[in-house]
């Protein structure tokens, strides 16, 4: 079977290791280190290619996708909105 592309991966201080599986969305596992489970798929056509979590607020996230969009997540990168500069 052939797997999907990695576009990013990212590994926090706290141990988390976020990968973006294309096709598949943003992806996470926790120390020690298992499986990855799907966090959330709702990128559409748009791949991550950066992830910054927050330094000390794990449930926020922010990305940026190769069609040069900043997205936000305040839930641990289910739901993502346009990053609005901190105005919401």
């Amino acid at each position: 079977s052939q797997r999907a592309p990695v576009t990013m991966v990212k590994a926090t201080p706290a141990g988390t290791l976020y990968a973006f599986l294309a096709g598949g969305g943003l992806m996470k596992a926790e120390e020690p280190l298992g499986q990855l489970a799907p966090v959330s798929a709702g990128f559409g056509e748009s791949f991550v290619t950066f992830l910054a979590p927050h330094p000390t607020d794990p449930s926020k996230l922010f990305a940026a996708t190769h069609k040069g969009k900043i997205l936000a997540s305040h839930d641990g990168g289910k739901t993502w909105r346009p990053f609005d500069g901190g105005k919401s």
